[in-house]
């Protein structure tokens, strides 16, 4: 039984690190290496299979540095993912609540606020990484906003100025909203029965 539990955690890893790969691959293969070189119909499967190997190497290698990160595997891929999760959700908010802000904003906001993630991981320690989400949440925004005004704004499409979808409150208060905030709430309160057994 033991044996049997400990192939099923492996496969479920297994699971997981193959898809992040394949998607790594195809990413590769479809915004970077089309677009730059003519890759023929018969080779298109030998050369995602080549980005498919070369990105699992790398994620190989980079294992081997990263066990000092956390004392749990939970922990630690959490903490890798806060670097990036701030920035991408203001990214996504960004699209989903402005019209006027072009994607090289967006995409400088989103760079700059993975490397103040970096640096607050690497030299203030003292800096919960909890923080790390809203501070590159933050500072992607406002590197955002000041590229679209500043930097980028001879691109600017028709007004430059930040426009608040008109259709937001229709398009929040549907019946999947009310769905997914009663599973929060029911998920919520199982949490909180949980921790109060404690």
């Amino acid at each position: 039984v033991i044996g049997v539990i400990i192939v099923a955690i492996i496969a479920a890893a297994m699971s997981a690190y193959s898809s992040n790969i394949n998607s790594l691959a195809a990413v590769t293969m479809e915004d970077f290496l089309s677009k730059r070189i003519e890759i023929p119909a018969n080779k298109y499967v030998t050369y995602s299979k080549l980005a498919a190997l070369i990105w699992g190497l790398i994620t190989l290698v980079l294992a081997f540095f990263m066990g000092d990160i956390a004392k749990t595997v939970i922990e630690a891929i959490n903490k890798i993912g806060s670097v990036f999760y701030g920035p991408v959700v203001c990214m996504f908010l960004l699209a989903i609540f402005t019209k006027k802000i072009q994607a090289k904003s967006a995409n400088t906001g989103v760079i700059v606020g993975v490397l103040l993630n970096l640096i607050l991981w690497i030299f203030f320690k003292n800096i919960f990484w909890f923080w790390w989400n809203v501070i590159g949440a933050v500072t992607t925004f406002v590197v955002a906003i000041f590229c679209h005004y500043f930097v980028y704004k001879k691109i600017a499409v028709q007004n430059t100025y930040l426009v608040v979808n008109p259709s937001f409150k229709t398009a929040f208060f549907t019946k999947e909203t009310a769905i997914l905030f009663g599973y929060f709430i029911l998920i919520f309160s199982f949490c909180y029965f949980l921790t109060s057994l404690v």
